[in-house]
């Protein structure tokens, strides 16, 4: 298990960077999360479990259900049928919270390495995601310019979010 990397971006907001199964706050990581009486291997496979699910694809559902790789899970979910980019967009922000959610609340030691971030900023730092991501790699110069970051870092914004929550 890695923690994050630390810096400070150029306008002295403290970023705490992560990427892949490796760092705990990615949702690849293995850890058991049990929400609604089901156990999930990691935030990624009840979200894409969850996806499956709202566009009925009850097979793919299944499939992820019976893996425990992350990687396929998520090759899984990308294949789901009946999927319309509109539809998940409007729920897919609140089911990324619920797992995160469950992962640091159920989680007593991935919960006390989110609470020592202090109060920076967590960071998924890819230039493979503009979503989820910052749009930066993580052994980027640049990532440190968070004022130019391509992407919009919902994944990192979420888990800032949850840590607060838990913290009050």
């Amino acid at each position: 298990m890695n923690l994050p990397i630390t810096k400070r971006a150029t306008d002295g907001t403290d970023l705490c960077l992560f990427f892949t199964k490796i760092f705990i706050f990615s949702n690849h990581f293995n850890c058991l999360i049990n929400i609604d009486g089901m156990d999930f291997c990691c935030s990624e496979q009840y979200y894409m479990y969850y996806k499956a699910l709202v566009f009925e694809d009850f097979e793919s559902a299944q499939q992820i259900l019976s893996t425990k790789n992350a990687a396929l899970i998520k090759r899984i979910g990308s294949r789901i049928r009946n999927f319309d980019h509109f539809k998940w967009r409007r729920v897919s922000i609140l089911i990324m919270a619920i797992a995160n959610w469950y992962k640091y609340r159920q989680n007593p030691e991935l919960r006390r390495i989110l609470f020592q971030t202090g109060q920076s900023l967590l960071v998924e730092a890819t230039s493979r995601d503009l979503y989820w991501g910052c749009g930066v790699d993580i052994s980027s110069p640049k990532i440190v310019e968070k004022n130019k970051w391509p992407g919009k870092n919902v994944l990192g914004i979420i888990l800032t979010d949850i840590r607060t929550r838990l913290l009050s």
